[in-house]
């Protein structure tokens, strides 16, 4: 009798031990690899030109990887940022690369952001994202973050 409910739990135990590893698959292999949030304690900064010796000024922003894979510049995976003008039409997408520490799944880290400074006076957007060098940006794989208001006075 008891060679039979020894039999029987180790049969059980192998079935929830396969359905748990189904389970980690599955999830794993729908989770979006670029899924990626980079937010800002501030939603505006201001910059007065006359008041900086250099062309880059940096913005804190927070980088919490919600993707299945690290983040780093060693894996060449950069933070970069798109520019708008104040209605939101696209200056330039390609900009500056800051590297980034190795940010691992569910970390969150906080990273600053090399923003060139505008040559002209007045309000602009900057949309952060994450770059993969040479493979893709991660706001072209459906990834958006929200825009930071850069005011150059």
């Amino acid at each position: 009798m008891k060679t039979k409910k020894r039999q029987i739990i180790i049969v059980l135990t192998g079935i929830i031990f396969c359905a748990y590893i189904f389970l980690l698959v599955t999830i794993s292999k729908n989770q979006n690899p670029y899924c990626v949030i980079i937010s800002s304690d501030k939603t505006q900064y201001e910059v007065v030109k006359s008041q900086i010796k250099e062309v880059e000024y940096n913005i804190p922003v927070y980088i919490k990887n919600k993707a299945n894979r690290e983040l780093s510049s060693i894996k060449n995976f950069y933070l970069s940022y798109h520019l708008y003008d104040e209605k939101k039409k696209l200056i330039q997408f390609d900009n500056v690369r800051t590297e980034i520490p190795a940010v691992f799944s569910t970390d969150k880290k906080l990273v600053d952001l090399k923003v060139e400074v505008p040559l002209k006076k007045g309000h602009y957007f900057l949309e952060p994202d994450i770059v993969n060098e040479g493979v893709t940006w991660f706001s072209e794989q459906g990834n958006k973050n929200e825009m930071i208001e850069f005011v150059i006075k």
